[in-house]
């Protein structure tokens, strides 16, 4: 359909450019709300005075949205996401940047929430009930307060809907003195936002779109009918919603005058007839082959009228959008600003998308970092392992998603609190079989370390954690028979293999056997690893680095006798296979080579694992495309 509307403009446009006059040429649409959204978007882009005055419901229009997100707004007494559509409208951007990073932080939900962050919304503050012409009266003053006149001004139909919005108030406000609550005075605002309407597109002069029926009489010079299609020309015959058929014949065997289901027929072949008597030079019919995924025939009336259907004919370039698409598979460029940059970004996604080796736009920058400069943790080494770009990203580029409250507990401020909770709770005591006496305590004190945002329920909630964090502090593998609590939370830093290394332990055991490392995951599966030869995220490397600073630089001369993940959800060990020394050092060797290469590939393990919890996948666009690098991933 885009197609058909875009030749059709495009004859219109050079009728316009050879002289003839835009009130002599007329577009026909039997749905003219089906055709008038398309017409009306390639018109702007065309750069064609088109005119639409088909109706549309003020509800439908930015106006009209804008009033029912402030209804709601106050209904639902200012919550985060509502208030913040709102104050981020297009008709009133209420919202400075500085404070919508802040009202992100904070997800204000309330007057007093929001005001802290110095919006005032105290106008909003609506009473239960009021008179009419005082509930008219607020309204206008929030119109006024909001600007909305100047905003809804940018747009023809906007500053229309306004007005006609202005009108609606005037009757609303009468009986002036009638008291109703705000609930009625909203719905009266709903009901009229949806039945008042406005035209598509105002104005005066240019081309206009119409329907048969409104041009019983005209004559035009130049007439263009779109959607000359079955189905749509002629309109099938439908029963009303209101009165159907069957109900307007009898009221029509009691005198009155109701079109039935055969005049009904007769009107739209009657429209047709008076439509061919309209053009004075060219009548043009048109229609899409294919609307969405359905097929199309043409209208039967074009067979009756013994009809050719023709290719539509070669008409000029009809917009400078249209131009550069041209231009762009082209080797000379005119002068324009946006094409030179066109033709870059055109030559960078057909390399990206082709079989040619990374380039810069991939990761691979070719500018080598100091690794003696960097320090790495075992989730930074990890990442680098499992997909270079996701590290390259937040490490080096320093991308980062601007920081959203918590409305839930997350997986990541989960494992923050079990954490800290379990160190406090080891930390004041000195036996393992005593941790649970500490453990609400130093629950509620990591709540508090850790600020944790206000959750719905969370009296309650607590309390199920609670049972969790105390049915895996009683099982087995949480307290081995004859160990002794050693150090919690211990840090280490040193070089591995020529990487600087930096790192937390979260539970150090002795036993008479020797050191046994423990690492808590809140997950029921050991974490992923690195990418092995077949590019499979199966090598572990966080426990090597906690055997390995363990026995030299934290406790040499000791033995670690064991070091296991273990999830606090499922209460049990979590059995990871140790990588070889071999293996391990070729891991090192290849992240040295990145950093001195400068090699950051999109190149996620084959199972897209590092892609899981990603925040990345706008900036490396991912896909199948990554097969046909010819690259073993």
């Amino acid at each position: 359909m885009e197609s058909e509307v875009r030749g059709t403009l495009a004859q219109v446009k050079n009728l316009l450019s050879q002289g003839t006059p835009a009130n002599e040429i007329v577009l026909v649409a039997r749905d003219d709300t089906l055709y008038g959204p398309s017409v009306l978007d390639v018109a702007y882009e065309y750069k064609l005075p088109v005119r639409a005055l088909y109706g549309v419901p003020l509800n439908a229009t930015r106006l009209g949205a804008w009033v029912q997100l402030l209804l709601e707004v106050i209904q639902e007494k200012f919550s985060f996401e509502l208030t913040a559509r709102l104050l981020r409208h297009p008709l009133c951007s209420f919202l400075s940047a500085q404070v919508w990073q802040e009202a992100r932080k904070h997800h204000p939900s309330d007057l007093l929430a929001w005001q802290s962050l110095g919006v005032n919304l105290s106008l909003l503050d609506w009473q239960y009930e009021d008179t009419r012409a005082n509930w008219v009266e607020r309204m206008q003053n929030v119109l006024n307060k909001f600007n909305l006149r100047q905003g809804a001004g940018r747009w023809a139909r906007e500053i229309v809907a306004y007005y006609e919005f202005q009108e609606v108030l005037v009757d609303l406000s009468k009986p002036e003195e009638e008291v109703i609550t705000f609930g009625e005075f909203s719905a009266d605002v709903m009901g009229s936002l949806a039945l008042v309407t406005v035209p598509a597109q105002p104005g005066r002069g240019g081309v206009e779109l119409h329907t048969p029926f409104s041009l019983f009489g005209a004559k035009f010079q130049h007439i263009f009918v779109l959607g000359a299609i079955e189905g749509i020309l002629p309109a099938p015959v439908q029963d009303d919603p209101i009165l159907d058929f069957y109900e307007r014949k009898l009221l029509r065997q009691q005198g009155f005058e109701f079109e039935d289901a055969a005049q009904a027929a007769r009107r739209e072949v009657i429209s047709f007839y008076a439509l061919l008597q309209t053009p004075t030079q060219s009548l043009t019919f048109s229609y899409p082959q294919m609307i969405g995924k359905e097929a199309t025939l043409p209208s039967p009336y074009l067979s009756r009228l013994r009809l050719e259907v023709l290719q539509p004919p070669s008409l000029p370039v009809a917009s400078l959008e249209e131009a550069r698409q041209i231009y762009l598979r082209r080797e000379t460029l005119p002068d324009d600003d946006v094409l030179p940059q066109a033709v870059h970004a055109w030559n960078v996604e057909k390399r990206r998308e082709g079989a040619d080796p990374y380039d810069e736009y991939d990761g691979v920058i070719g500018l080598p970092l100091d690794p003696d400069r960097r320090v790495f943790s075992a989730s930074q080494l990890t990442a680098l392992g499992q997909c270079a770009f996701k590290w390259f990203a937040n490490k080096v580029l320093k991308l980062a998603e601007l920081e959203e409250a918590e409305e839930e507990l997350s997986s990541g401020l989960r494992g923050s609190l079990y954490h800290r909770s379990l160190e406090l709770a080891l930390l004041n005591t000195s036996h393992l079989s005593r941790i649970t006496e500490n453990l609400q305590s130093a629950f509620v004190q990591a709540e508090q370390d850790l600020q944790l945002p206000v959750l719905s329920a969370w009296e309650a909630r607590r309390i199920e954690h609670l049972k969790v964090l105390e049915r895996a502090c009683v099982q087995p593998d949480f307290r081995q028979s004859e160990a002794e609590f050693f150090h919690v939370e211990k840090e280490f830093s040193g070089d591995w293999h020529g990487l600087n290394i930096k790192g937390l332990i979260d539970r150090i055991d002795r036993t008479p056997q020797g050191l046994v490392l423990l690492d808590y995951k809140t997950s029921s599966q050991a974490p992923k690893g690195i990418k092995d030869e077949s590019g499979k995220a199966n090598v572990d490397i966080q426990l090597p680095l906690y055997i390995h600073f363990a026995s030299t630089s934290l406790f040499p001369g000791e033995t670690v006798h064991e070091a296991y993940y273990y999830s606090v959800t499922k209460g049990k060990k979590l059995p990871k296979k140790q990588p070889s020394q071999e293996t391990l050092e070729a891991i090192a060797q290849k992240i040295k080579t990145f950093l001195h290469t400068g090699y950051y590939a999109v190149e996620p393990d084959v199972d897209q694992n590092a892609c899981q919890y990603c925040p990345y996948d706008l900036v490396c666009r991912k896909g199948s495309r990554q097969s046909r690098k010819g690259i073993n991933l």
